[in-house]
């Protein structure tokens, strides 16, 4: 396994977040501290639902006024108002504390103008508190806000209290202030990070769902205009103002369309010549978007830079890095149809691939000692009466925890960096099997499946050193196994279909002669088929008819394990033994690997061929007719 951050998207992530923040979450976090501090959550539900005292002239009277530098963002408006509101209070003008108090809890509310859903959130959510969200203002604080709104001359405070109108009740008016005060701030590289470009974008979806194309036509001039300054010391804000200027709502013509590309495009290609790879991809691919005409162009460019980062990486020893990028640039250069660059790029991909596998570091962990196992394993199947009973005790001498307490376990165990990075699974041979996100990326899904894979390795490995090959020298010690003996055993269970004793005998007589590689290459598809009779016989239907009803194939045993009637026939422990063995990237694979030859002398011998090969073996015994 290659593990390795998926540093593309986690460091545009923290980037963006550094951007975006800066030191904002410690106001936010000091303000929160103070709201719970100095408001109880009886105080709290006291002020949700006690009468409406305040009035426009307490407003007022509070004086309120935000000294600090015109752009600062809403955090510093709330830590202002938080601040005013404790000074009242040590002063005994309670009200005008509430009021402030209030005031400040609106504007604390976490703002994205992306999420169409929840544009105001809890800013902060633990077990027993949470903070302000718009649910939480009574139809009194709402009218409050109301008197208030047309004396508001902060348009911080204006636009929040306006657009939490307008979400609760949907008035034009509202709407039309909100845009108003959003778009009143400046636009510049020093403050547009400070909440201003989060305004922006809030302001235009407002301008659409109200119908305001005026309005948002003098929105788009003024983002147009900016976007057409020389930003020298800060060139990521041209992208942010591009992205907003290709927002559906906004529809640009196609002249301002074309003249934005160009700008990226040269931007992207100054910084790729700086080295700066990850920025340049994102102007490149936020021109794509711009120009029908350049898009193609800004595909091979981003293309080539995935590929000139992977030659860089591979120079370091990065191998599963570079082996990533190039992946990457494949996709690009497909995207295109560049056939000369495609046979480059694959070539690439499959050094890269072997590489990292030989740089990958051999985590050694301290085997335990299994003397009391092996002694164990070996008295379990020794001094029976006759072979038939040994084999019976052989095929009972390991049990693997079941696939609840596996799940369990890797829940237990998932590290905190499992959300942040990503893994790609590489073979012996270099090539990637499979890409494994963070739980940001696959909901989790995919990183509980491989902590579940890697712990059943681990299990297995204990039961083939531990039980399994003491348990098998014991009983060739003890007894001589012959292939009659083992055609018998085929002929009298049921899972064994007529005709097939003989070949899934000699598979099985090669395992007990220490001979598993040729055993599992004859015993996976027997085994397939075995599977497949058994689903027939339970009514499950393994052959699709395809192309009007014409065509007949057979399932493979991926999708043969998919079926509902498969856990009811072999139950639920077997069939995940089955899929993480023979079927499942994640694990061993060995139905894929014996059936494309990917299997050599080495290979075919691992603890999971011998694994597999004594579960076919306990199955066949267990299915007895």
């Amino acid at each position: 396994v290659c593990a390795f951050d998926n540093y593309c998207d986690r460091t545009k992530a923290f980037d963006s977040t550094v951007k975006r923040f800066g030191d904002k979450y410690s106001g936010a976090m000091e303000c929160l501290c103070k709201d719970k501090e100095h408001m109880t959550k009886i105080e709290k539900e006291q002020l949700m639902t006690k009468p409406n005292v305040f009035s426009k002239n307490q407003f007022i009277a509070c004086e309120w006024h935000f000294n600090t530098v015109p752009e600062c963002g809403y955090d510093s408006v709330c830590k202002s108002l938080k601040d005013a509101a404790i000074l009242k209070e040590d002063k005994g003008l309670v009200e005008q504390s509430d009021i402030l108090k209030l005031l400040s809890n609106a504007v604390s509310m976490h703002f994205d103008p992306k999420d169409s859903k929840n544009i105001f959130s809890s800013f902060i959510t633990m077990p027993n508190f949470r903070s302000y969200n718009p649910d939480d203002f009574t139809k009194e604080q709402l009218m409050f806000f109301k008197e208030i709104l047309p004396v508001v001359d902060n348009m911080w405070l204006k636009s929040r209290l306006a657009d939490l109108l307008w979400i609760k009740e949907k008035n034009v008016g509202y709407a039309r202030a909100a845009v108003d005060a959003y778009i009143s701030h400046s636009i510049d590289s020093n403050n547009w990070y400070k909440d201003i470009d989060y305004c922006f974008h809030r302001a235009i979806i407002l301008c659409k769902s109200i119908g305001d194309n005026k309005a948002l036509k003098i929105i788009e001039e003024k983002i147009y205009i900016s976007f057409q300054k020389d930003y020298s010391n800060d060139t990521d804000i041209l992208l942010s103002l591009a992205k907003l200027l290709l927002l559906k709502e906004v529809n640009i013509d196609s002249n301002k369309r074309e003249n934005i590309s160009k700008k990226l495009i040269a931007i992207g290609n100054k910084i790729s010549k700086s080295k700066n790879y990850l920025l340049a991809k994102d102007y490149l691919n936020v021109a794509a978007q711009s120009s029908k005409l350049e898009r193609n162009n800004c595909l091979l460019l981003i293309a080539e830079n995935y590929e000139k980062e992977g030659d860089e990486r591979s120079l370091e020893s990065h191998g599963g890095v570079s082996h990533f990028l190039y992946g990457k640039s494949l996709e690009y250069y497909l995207k295109i149809d560049r056939k000369e660059k495609i046979t480059t790029i694959r070539r690439k991909i499959e050094k890269s691939g072997k590489n990292a596998r030989k740089g990958m570091i051999t985590l050694e962990i301290p085997i335990p000692d299994m003397s009391v196992e092996i002694e164990a394993a070996k008295n379990h199947v020794s001094e029976k009466e006759s072979l038939r009973i040994a084999l019976l005790f052989f095929s009972t001498v390991c049990i693997l925890p079941s696939l609840k307490e596996i799940q369990e376990i890797a829940m237990k165990n998932t590290s905190v960096f499992d959300d942040v990075m990503s893994r790609i699974i590489i073979a012996d041979d270099g090539r990637c099997v499979a890409n494994i996100g963070g739980h940001s990326e696959s909901g989790g899904d995919e990183i509980l499946n491989h902590n579940i894979q890697r712990n059943l390795q681990i299990y297995i490995y204990m039961a083939v050193y531990g039980r399994i090959l003491p348990a098998l020298s014991q009983l060739k010690n003890d007894h001589s196994i012959t292939l009659p003996i083992l055609e018998s055993l085929c002929e009298s269970s049921e899972l064994v279909p007529k005709g097939r004793e003989k070949l899934t005998s000699y598979a099985l007589w090669l395992g007990f002669d220490s001979d598993f590689g040729n055993a599992i290459h004859l015993l996976c598809p027997q085994f397939e088929n075995m599977i497949r009779v058994e689903l027939k016989r339970a009514g499950s239907q393994t052959r699709p008819i395809l192309k009007g009803g014409t065509i007949e194939h057979e399932m493979a045993l991926s999708n043969l394990m998919g079926l509902p009637e498969c856990k009811e026939v072999f139950g639920e422990d077997l069939v995940f033994e089955i899929k993480s063995i023979f079927t499942d990237d994640l694990g061993s694979n060995l139905r894929n690997d014996v059936a494309h030859g990917l299997l050599d002398d080495n290979s075919s011998s691992c603890i999971e061929s011998v694994y597999a090969w004594w579960m076919i073996l306990k199955t066949i015994i267990h299915h007895r007719r």
